[in-house]
């Protein structure tokens, strides 16, 4: 992730590596970018675009994640 130039770029890393656990980051860049990415074992990660502030929880935000909740 130190070698990504963007917040953009880390999510597209994060996104496409497999993931053991469900887990959800904070991405964000110099250029005031912030990303919330929620990752699922086998399913696309989905990421939330932020305009002023993020914040990622233990649960999903996003609908397509949000019924995989306690799995």
């Amino acid at each position: 992730l130190q070698l990504c130039e963007n917040a953009a770029e880390a999510a597209r890393l994060l996104g496409g590596v497999p993931h053991l656990a469900s887990f959800n980051y904070t991405l964000a860049d110099p250029a005031g970018r912030l990303i919330a990415l929620e990752c699922y074992p086998g399913l696309p990660a989905r990421a939330r675009w932020c305009a002023r502030a993020v914040a990622v929880a233990n649960h999903y935000a996003h609908p397509a994640l949000a019924p995989l909740q306690g799995r």
